[in-house]
């Protein structure tokens, strides 16, 4: 009799594996993302998840094209300093100072794909004395984690901006970085966020369109470089202009600040974006609902071998 059992559980835990399995695994519709350039733009098809079209004259600016989400615009808008009463920006009438419209900057750009990342970097020169700008769009081609920023393959584009050599105007508190995602011509969809995600220790902001939706994300601490070419990492704030707790058909637009500290040369925003299905917990819960099936089935057959054992004793 417990050979019979043995042989039952044995028999239905490989079933398990093959039937649970398949929702615990996930797997890229493309393996490598491809680049195309063209005389104003750079489009970068991710497979079946989407396509990213960056135009060459308006630096960090990325529209975000799938066939059932439609266009989603994200840039990075704004760069200013801030003299804030407290130390991180709390009110946009503390903006002041230097500020650059980023889509006004003439910038040179390359694009180039290898078999490690598609890639389409933006820089300026000579802002201000010495100041430069970068900004880099990578697609890897394998999942990476970079500045504790957990990055899929082909699914998470991954952006950095870098403030190089920032000279800063007397009274200024700090730097501020404006971040604006939305959906053209379309009154449907809803802006979410910013938000924190006490769990992951990021900001985020999404904008959601029935069941499908855009995020992007950052840590919030960024990185910083000083001049003896130590890294360390800073603490930031968002702040945004609206109620953010409340869905509404307006762009999810808001600043990212950070105090002005001494001896560094660099500062370093990265973000992560994806877009696709909103998140669920249907993955989760076949998963378990599968498994409830097949323990049940184990249950029924052993009470039905031990009935039958017994009827024949």
């Amino acid at each position: 009799m417990v050979k019979e059992i043995r042989n039952i559980i044995g028999f239905l835990f490989i079933f398990l594996l093959f039937v649970v399995s398949p929702y615990n695994i996930i797997t890229n519709t493309s393996a490598q993302a491809n680049l195309v350039e063209e005389e104003n733009r750079y489009i970068i098809y991710g497979g079946n998840e989407y396509t990213t079209i960056i135009p060459k004259s308006k630096g960090p600016e990325m529209i975000f094209s799938t066939e059932n989400f439609g266009d989603v615009t994200f840039k990075i808008n704004y760069v200013s300093e801030f003299t804030s009463p407290t130390q991180y920006l709390n009110s946009l009438n503390h903006l002041s100072g230097k500020g650059y419209s980023l889509a006004k900057l003439e910038w040179e750009s390359i694009g180039f794909s290898d078999i490690n990342k598609t890639s389409v970097n933006f820089t300026r020169l000579f802002l201000d004395k010495n100041t430069s700008l970068d900004f880099s769009f990578n697609v890897f081609h394998t999942n990476k984690t970079i500045r504790d920023l957990y990055i899929d393959a082909i699914s998470n584009p991954f952006l950095e901006l870098c403030i190089n050599n920032w000279s800063y105007t007397p009274e200024s508190r700090g730097l501020a970085i404006n971040l604006l995602a939305y959906i053209e011509n379309n009154d449907n969809y809803l802006r979410k966020g910013p938000f924190v995600d006490i769990i992951n220790d990021e900001y985020g902001a999404k904008i959601l369109l029935e069941n499908y939706e855009f995020e992007v994300r950052l840590k919030s601490e960024v990185t910083l470089v000083k001049l003896s070419g130590e890294e360390i990492v800073y603490t930031t704030m968002f702040f945004a202009n609206y109620n953010v707790a409340q869905l509404v058909n307006e762009p999810a637009d808001f600043w990212i600040s950070i105090p002005q500290v001494a001896d560094v040369n660099q500062i370093i925003f990265s973000f992560i974006c994806s877009i696709g299905k909103e998140e669920t917990s249907l993955g989760s819960a076949g998963t378990f609902g599968t498994f409830v099936i097949a323990l049940t089935g184990i249950i029924v057959v052993i009470r039905v071998s031990i009935k039958k054992r017994r009827k024949w004793k």
